[in-house]
């Protein structure tokens, strides 16, 4: 019998690495799928062709394509131009064909139909009842699109009609690994370590302005335990190393727990899966907790935890709709972590409505002060089409202006078996001025936190940085703020170098261009910001010391204890040699900054201190020093690690 063929589009980014390729299983094209083909009008109808998910050359991909009838596109921030570019393609060649598409990135109204006249339908919100009820009305002489729900379409003439939004409310939909879905693209792959998404609930209670989950206006639902245990046997039958948690809070819920007990039995009997990232619950801390110390311990733990914040400023926060933890609390809270020996870290946005460039500022200050010295990760906020914060009202209220800035370059090939991927440039809006953060101020929001991930969070300045607070009470966003300023009036040095490369980074960044940040010396990478500031004030860690040392001049020191500092400093930054060393220092320095990097105070004491350094990386070549920095960027070992030795001598 003849079969109407579908094709359904997932193209995600490709990690190639040294020893293998990665990339994701199409969870949410297969969870269409898996659902729809339930139905037996569906499955007598039409045949799942393939699902396309490399960013292969479209004329390769259209080559090969049987007769397409209907061509389903997964759309966000990695993927939608090509699939752009794709889909018009396909209906050049194949102009009778349907294109439908769906995703994050599908804006919520009908501006794709209107803007792209290739497509034909759009696909709001959760889509596995508007893609099954679509396929059946498609199969039907006389089909009734007013039927099917979250849908955008062309109606008589120029008429572009929309339907009632869905507000889903169970989640009795099957699991496209369980259902064999994949299967073809292990087969096809057989070279390709294949990572996967992990869903077991959907929802979100709160409802951040800046984030999609909440216009979704659906409670928390829970995909079914067995379904849940069943899917981790999967992922050790196949071998899975790397799972993305799609939960928006996970340790919500009690089972949360269970379902970690036993990946943890699982990985433990199989070595299967090896790494979960996953987002935590906010509240639910005691759970969480366990949670991540069960993790942490098995070594399935990613990140460690994210104590996050997006902002400290109330005005900001009341905007944004948003409520954080106070700062005593979340002192503790780090403390707690940092007894059980689990790396935490904390976010910032910058560019949310209401922020300044001195609150900004000052929360990064805060979170240092309350004791997060291990990595405050600041982004840059992101205007989703389907957040609170994508309305027109919103823009328009607090003056976001955007930009299209171009997401991580995808890779150039997949090995010798594979042809080219397409270069296609992909895009998110990012907020670059509103009513309250000028573009200059955003310019120079930017380079402070730059500067402040780079040789705080990556030890290059920490010491020295911390001392001040601790000793002079100097605040943290005040110390790096003066660095900056010093360097501006020191042309020579290199820290003025850098500044110059960021300011123009961020310089052209406003106006939607890119520049790229390469160290040709090591290799021909293109670095994030922070990293190639880090890395630079590493490859050159002898004038860097040296500068950094007429900087801490200006400020007042115990006679001594600045060389000394600075020694210690610079032995606690990674080198190639990868030497181990006993050393001694005329303070208690190997105490006294453990004791503030877990949020404590001991007093700072001219004692000798025998201690032993090991260097962490144990690089014989930049390359390696520089992946393992990158590696190492949120689990407290950017730099060497201090042992106390004991010796009645001192």
């Amino acid at each position: 019998m003849y079969k109407r063929n579908i094709y359904m589009v997932q193209v995600d980014q490709v990690y190639i690495g040294f020893k293998f390729t990665s990339a994701y299983l199409p969870y949410a094209a297969g969870l269409l799928c898996a659902y729809a083909f339930q139905n037996e009008t569906i499955k007598e109808t039409y045949a799942l062709k393939e699902f396309l998910i490399l960013r292969e050359q479209i004329d390769r991909v259209i080559d090969r394509m049987e007769d397409p009838y209907f061509v389903g596109f997964s759309c966000y921030v990695w993927n939608t131009e090509y699939n752009k570019r794709l889909a018009k393609k396909i209906k050049e060649r194949f102009p009778k064909c349907i294109i439908a598409f769906g995703g994050h990135n599908v804006p919520p109204d009908t501006s794709f139909l209107a803007e792209y006249s290739y497509i034909d339908f759009l696909m709001h919100g959760e889509g596995e009842i508007p893609f099954q009820k679509l396929l059946l009305q498609l199969a039907q002489d006389a089909p009734d699109f007013a039927q099917v729900p979250s849908l955008s379409y062309r109606g008589a003439g120029v008429a572009l009609l929309e339907t009632p939004r869905l507000v889903p409310e169970g989640l009795n939909y099957p699991s496209p690994y369980l259902e064999g879905w994949f299967d073809p693209l292990f087969e096809k792959h057989p070279d390709i370590q294949f990572s996967i998404v992990w869903e077991t609930n959907r929802g979100c209670p709160y409802h951040c302005a800046y984030c999609d989950w909440a216009l979704l206006k659906a409670k928390i639902r829970q995909f079914p335990m067995n379904r849940l245990i069943a899917e981790l046997d999967w992922m050790a039958e196949h071998k899975i190393e790397y799972v993305w948690g799609a939960d928006s809070n996970f340790g919500f819920f009690a089972r949360d727990e269970e379902l970690v007990d036993h990946m943890i039995a699982i990985k433990e009997r199989t070595g299967y899966p090896q790494k979960l990232y996953i987002n935590y619950a906010k509240h639910d801390v005691d759970r969480v907790f366990r949670i991540v110390q069960k993790l942490d311990k098995s070594g399935i733990s990613k990140q460690g935890t994210t104590l996050s914040f997006q902002s400290l400023s109330p005005e900001v926060l009341k905007n944004i709709g948003r409520e954080n933890m106070n700062l005593a609390y979340f002192k503790n809270l780090i403390q707690r972590y940092n007894a059980a020996g689990i790396r935490t870290y904390s976010e910032l946005i910058l560019g949310l409505p209401g922020e300044t460039l001195q609150s900004f500022r000052n929360g990064i200050g805060m979170l240092l002060e309350a004791g997060q010295h291990n990595a405050v990760v600041c982004y840059r906020c992101v205007l989703l089409p389907n957040s609170t914060m994508g309305r027109p009202d919103m823009r328009e209220r607090f003056g976001f202006r955007t930009v299209p800035a171009e997401t991580e370059t995808p890779p150039v090939g997949l090995g010798k078996d594979y042809v080219p991927m397409e270069r296609v440039p992909e895009y998110m809006r990012m907020i670059v001025e509103t009513n309250t953060l000028s573009a200059a101020d955003w310019q120079e929001a930017n380079c402070f936190f730059l500067f402040v991930q780079a040789l705080h969070g990556y030890g290059m300045l920490r010491f020295p940085a911390i001392c001040q607070f601790q000793e002079k009470g100097v605040r943290y966003q005040d110390f790096y703020a003066a660095l900056l300023r010093f360097a501006q009036q020191r042309p020579d040095t290199l820290i003025y170098t850098l500044m110059q490369e960021i300011e123009s980074f961020c310089r052209l960044f406003v106006t939607g261009e890119r520049k790229l940040l390469k160290i040709s010396e090591i290799a021909d990478w293109t670095w994030p910001e922070n990293e190639y500031i880090a890395f630079r004030c590493l490859y050159e860690k002898e004038r860097f010391l040296a500068e950094i040392t007429d900087f801490l001049r200006q400020y007042d020191w115990e006679h001594g204890l600045l060389e000394e500092l600075l020694r210690y400093q610079n032995e606690m930054m990674r080198t190639l040699d990868g030497t181990e060393k006993e050393l001694v220092f005329l303070y208690n320095f190997p105490a006294y900054f453990a004791a503030a990097q877990i949020g404590e105070a001991i007093p700072l004491e001219k004692k000798s201190t025998r201690a032993h350094i090991v260097d962490n990386n144990g690089a014989d070549n930049w390359q390696i020093l520089a992946m393992g920095l990158w590696k190492d960027r949120f689990s407290g070992k950017s730099f060497n690690t201090v042992e106390i030795l004991e010796d009645p001598a001192y």
